[in-house]
């Protein structure tokens, strides 16, 4: 048997008798609706705002303005995230601000990652933000050795050029994913003058057992191994990654566009105070990383090298007395670069001991670096010892360069061609990498460069004189 329907004012009528009998229940359920009403509101208004694939949607709704100051935790359209208070605000603030201004350039919104690089290696300070819900998860990820020589646990000094091995500042752009040397792996777009070169130095997240012990990568934001599926998971597919310092000053940063080093604060010390602002410049580092590109290897005083400059004395044929020299003949014909070019580096890098280290890491006759082996498709880099081995990917990497300097054959250089610009510009980017002879579009301003380019300059020229190859 059904009931009769009660009338509908009656039904009204009776619920504000509820309501009386009950006022604060009744008030504090009625402002938590109008409170998530608003933030719902909100929340469909930025996400209308753009198309998923970055490109502004049909219609696009304006995004309320953000409440002066820019506040992210009292009020604003960002008000719901964080909740807890677990991501620096400064460092969130300027996050929060280029996610608003710039969201179509991403191709995703869901997530948005900040890294606080003033905070130790031991602390949760890899801060990956659901833009959904405004919860934050934490996890651990490591800063590259360049930033941190000392093996502090701190990092000091950022970096954007190559060979560093050191952490670079600013905002990126997640791209693919990838399986590398190190499994599942996530490139970066740095989106920064002081992250521009991420791709070319292969800054990538990915994991890596050494996270957990509190080590260093190469540049790369490495995570522990265990999280890594579930990071690159949450993050890929062009989402917004802040990396930042306390001090650095991204805004400033992206509208000069000329910045190559963060000027930062260094960690608090012992007893609380803040230490004295770290100015890292692009002609001079402090002594401890004194390197912006990759030095020759220390010659040892033990082997046994060729010096073309007594044998260019004697005169006669090339000296079949040239160790390795067989190799480079026979690796230089299959790629169609001059063997004096060859042999000229391989006189300046290692002094043609096969067993040679440098303290950024390079191997070899031709110390070349493991990072630009792996990307040839060498996957042991300590293969990198073996004379051919070596040869052939340091001969390789002359010819890259080439392709992308070059203008002519290099299969064969006359003596005086080592004074063309593109055969200079080779040879610096050997030493310093092909972004920073773009960058000063030519040979770099760097003391050591500039050394390097003069030296194998010469030791093309005595090579030459031996005789024509």
């Amino acid at each position: 048997m059904s009931l009769p329907q009660q009338p509908r004012a009656g039904y009204i009528i009776g619920m504000k008798a509820q309501m009386l009998r009950f006022p604060a229940a009744a008030l504090s359920l009625l402002c938590f609706i109008s409170a998530a009403a608003a933030r719902n509101s909100a929340l469909q208004d930025l996400f209308d705002a753009s198309g998923q694939d970055g490109s502004p949607a049909p219609q696009a709704r304006t995004v309320p303005d953000v409440s002066a100051p820019f506040d992210t935790n009292t009020g604003g359209e960002f008000a719901y995230v964080d909740q807890r208070h677990l991501v620096p605000e400064e460092a969130l603030r300027t996050a929060l601000k280029f996610y608003k201004e710039s969201r179509t350039r991403f191709g995703t919104h869901e997530y948005l990652s900040v890294i606080d690089y003033t905070q130790p290696a031991s602390a949760k300070r890899f801060y990956v933000i659901n833009m959904r819900t405004g919860a934050v998860e934490r996890f651990l990820v490591a800063h590259g050795s360049g930033s941190d020589p000392g093996r502090t646990g701190y990092a000091r000094y950022f970096s954007n050029e190559n060979r560093t091995h050191a952490t670079s500042l600013g905002f990126y752009r997640t791209g693919e994913t990838y399986y590398g040397e190190n499994g599942y792996s996530l490139r970066l777009e740095g989106l920064s003058s002081t992250n521009s070169n991420a791709r070319a130095r292969e800054i990538v997240v990915h994991g890596a057992d050494y996270v957990n012990a509190l080590g260093r990568s190469w540049g790369c934001p490495a995570v522990e191994m265990s999280q890594r599926t579930r990071v690159i998971n949450m993050i890929k597919g062009g989402s917004l990654i802040y990396a930042y310092y306390r001090g650095f000053n991204a805004d400033m940063d992206n509208a000069s566009g000329e910045s190559s080093y963060a000027k930062v604060s260094g960690p608090a010390s012992e007893d609380g105070a803040a230490e004295e602002p770290v100015s890292v410049s692009v002609d001079k580092l402090p002594d401890e990383v004194a390197y912006l590109v990759r030095k020759p290897a220390e010659e040892d005083p033990q082997a046994k090298y060729f010096d073309p400059s007594k044998a260019a004395d004697n005169g006669g044929d090339l000296p079949a007395s040239i160790p390795y020299l067989d190799i480079v003949l026979k690796v230089c014909k299959e790629k169609g670069v001059d063997p004096a070019l060859v042999l000229a580096v391989i006189q300046q890098e290692s002094r043609f001991n096969p067993k040679a280290r440098s303290s950024e890491g390079a191997l070899g006759l031709m110390q070349v670096m493991p990072a630009t082996a792996r990307g040839m498709g060498l996957k042991d880099a300590q293969k990198l010892l073996i004379p051919e081995v070596n040869i052939r990917y340091g001969v390789q990497f002359i010819k890259d360069l080439w392709n992308e300097f070059g203008s002519k054959d290099l299969s064969r250089l006359s003596a005086g061609d080592i004074n063309r610009t593109d055969v200079l510009n080779t040879i610096a980017a050997y030493n310093a990498g092909p972004g920073n002879v773009k960058k000063y579009h030519g040979i770099p301003p760097f003391r050591e460069t500039r050394d390097y380019t003069a030296k194998v300059s010469a030791n093309f020229g005595k090579f030459k004189n031996l005789s024509e190859i």
